[in-house]
């Protein structure tokens, strides 16, 4: 009988601990759900920017090469619509230029050619799910909101933080973008002045 007793007080031993390590098994596949939750967020960001970036570098190649060609092809234009296609190039120019500086000051690589410019990820293989960018750059945006926001959705996957001189006109442009940014996991810090 004290035999019995014993295998049973032994049984109920191991059934709390069984009943301990489930609880801690089901902890941890709950941390596990939320960890993968949040990469697929952020690859859901990553893939966002870099449909951000790649419209940011095709929209103003698209506007200078048509432009140019309208300017090539129309020697009788009136000098006052040179005068505003000319400004576009100068602005779609500038915009391109300010975006291989965002992504440069960030450490990405970003090789000019004569036809384009070429842009060196940190791709994804096994032992690098999750890559992410040095950042720790400072953007000027030049007052352009698509530039200011291309480099603080970048600033998502970095390992420093990204900092731009002026968040202004991201307000009139897309007025939640700081709460949306918020809700991925984004510290921004506005100053003002």
């Amino acid at each position: 009988m004290l035999n019995v007793l014993d295998e049973t007080q032994k049984l109920m031993r191991y059934s709390k601990e069984l009943e301990v390590k489930s609880a801690e098994l089901e902890e941890a596949g709950t941390q596990l759900q939320e960890a993968n939750n949040r990469l697929k967020e952020i690859d859901k960001v990553k893939d966002e920017f870099l449909t951000t970036i790649t419209h940011e570098l095709r929209t103003p190649i698209t506007s200078i090469k048509s432009l140019s060609h309208i300017l090539h092809d129309n020697k009788d234009l009136e000098p006052k619509k040179k005068e505003e296609f000319l400004q576009i190039i100068v602005k779609e120019s500038d915009r391109i230029a300010a975006t291989v500086a965002l992504l440069e000051s960030n450490g990405v690589s970003v090789e000019e050619r004569e036809a384009g410019m070429t842009v060196t990820g940190l791709g994804y293989g096994p032992a690098n799910d999750c890559p992410t960018l040095p950042g720790g750059g400072h953007v000027v945006t030049h007052h352009d909101h698509r530039i200011a926001m291309s480099a603080l959705i970048l600033g998502l996957m970095s390992d420093k933080a990204v900092t731009i001189d002026d968040a202004s006109m991201i307000a009139t442009s897309f007025p939640t973008f700081f709460e949306q940014m918020a809700s991925l996991g984004a510290s921004t810090l506005v100053k003002a002045g």
